[in-house]
């Protein structure tokens, strides 16, 4: 298990794949990004792992990071918190 830095890394890292894969395929969001890091062994405690300031800092960045091509403003970003939401809103916005 990962830890301090180290994991703050792999948490940086996973973060970029997942703006790497896109929206439609990984959206971030606190539990699948936790999920993901349990999968790949980084991780086994809670979702609290990610709760510190600088993470949940990381967490927003990466965030804003994939959102940024769907110019989108702040209160329309906020539905896009569980995959479900995100096929949902993609589909809208395509229309």
């Amino acid at each position: 298990m990962l830890r301090g830095n180290e994991l703050n890394e792999a948490l940086e890292n996973e973060l970029k794949d997942m703006v790497q894969e896109g929206i439609e395929k990984a959206p971030i969001s606190n539990t699948a990004l936790h999920k993901r890091l349990i999968a790949k062994g980084h991780i086994k405690g809670g979702l609290s792992t990610l709760s510190t300031p600088e993470r949940k800092a990381l967490i927003q960045r990466y965030t804003t990071e994939q959102l940024l091509p769907l110019n989108l403003n702040e209160k329309k970003s906020s539905y896009t918190s569980t995959k479900k939401h995100v096929r949902l809103f993609l589909t809208l916005i395509k229309d």
